[in-house]
């Protein structure tokens, strides 16, 4: 949530920093990696958005929204 936030405030960086934390406390934590894979990809990072969806796809493998997301990642 708290990196949603920042995202919308247009505070990128702290996005990114606040969604890697939550991943680290709770690698389950599939927003954190979402949001993470998307705001990068969406930034055109897709060299790093790449394995944040990878990880999110392993995570929730029939999510199409989160393969889409990386198949513009893989194509970017």
């Amino acid at each position: 949530l708290l990196g949603n936030l920042r995202h919308e405030l247009g505070r990128t960086a702290d996005a990114l920093a606040a969604w890697r934390a939550a991943a680290a406390a709770d690698p389950a934590c599939l927003p954190a990696w979402v949001n993470a894979g998307s705001a990068l990809r969406g930034a055109g990072r897709f060299a790093e958005a790449i394995p944040l969806l990878e990880r999110a796809i392993a995570l929730a493998p029939d999510n199409a929204v989160i393969r889409n997301e990386l198949g513009v990642a893989l194509h970017g």
